[in-house]
């Protein structure tokens, strides 16, 4: 509203609600203002969260056995998150947790917003780059009230030995400044040639920069992200993962995008 109004004038406060969980709510507004008669007005807010209001989450799978993959080679499986709710389900959040997370990568993210009644398919991968027994879930956040965070167990066995060559050797030092608002570099160090990639994802798994795509040449490399979308467009504030890619070593960092000032 207008933090000033003329005599006899008019204005509203907007007030929204928006619960975690089930139940009823309660709180007061307190309206300061330079009235000496009434110089704070409280109002009462109440709500009800009930459970024909929310949205609900479920999943096809709850536990994923990707069985027995070879070394050097990937295997996918796909879930599909329903909204059995009354509202939209907002999927805020997804991580992997576990023994072996740097294993499993997210190939097909969902769609961020599932309508009442719909649903969307996750894909997920597993790469045997070495051999042994997988195992990792993937928690995913959501609105939800009642099931805030839903956990989908996975796991899988690498057979073989391994013939793919030594991946090549360069290091990627911590993006700088970070948290940035305007622009962030990061330094890689090849000692070999290789072939090399360097995206910026959300955490969603979506890739929202290619910083690099082809021959790495041996040395120092800088690279900078201006927080810019592939669309030319800039990225929303908030979590990204660099990932650095070369020869089937992967190496991951993290990096917070602020608000322009």
């Amino acid at each position: 509203c207008s933090p000033i109004l003329t005599p006899a004038g008019t204005d509203s406060i907007m007030v929204r609600f928006r619960p975690d969980r089930l139940g009823t709510y309660g709180a007061v507004l307190a309206v300061s203002s330079s009235d000496s008669s009434s110089p704070v007005v409280h109002v009462l807010l109440t709500g009800v969260c009930a459970e024909n209001t929310v949205p609900r989450i479920a999943v096809s799978r709850r536990m994923i056995d990707f069985g027995e993959v070879n070394v050097g080679l990937v295997k996918d499986e796909d879930v599909t998150i329903f909204n059995t709710g009354a509202a939209d389900l907002l999927i805020q959040r997804m991580d992997f947790l576990g023994l072996d997370t740097a294993d499993f990568s997210i190939v097909l993210p969902p769609s961020p917003i599932i309508p009442l009644g719909d649903s969307s398919l996750l894909r997920l991968r597993l790469t045997a780059s070495s051999g042994g027994p997988r195992s990792a879930f993937l928690r995913i956040q959501t609105n939800d009230p009642v099931n805030v965070y839903t956990d989908v167990m996975l796991s899988g066995t690498v057979v073989g030995t391994s013939a793919v060559p030594p991946a090549p050797a360069f290091t990627v030092f911590p993006p700088y400044p970070n948290p940035f608002s305007s622009r962030t570099t990061v330094v890689v160090e090849a000692r070999t040639r290789c072939s090399f990639t360097l995206d910026v994802l959300d955490v969603l798994g979506r890739c929202v920069h290619v910083l690099h795509e082809g021959i790495l040449e041996p040395g120092h490399v800088v690279f900078a992200w201006d927080g810019m979308g592939a669309d030319g467009k800039r990225a929303a504030p908030g979590v990204y993962r660099v990932i650095a890619d070369a020869g089937g070593k992967r190496l991951s960092s993290t990096v917070v995008l602020l608000p322009l000032r």
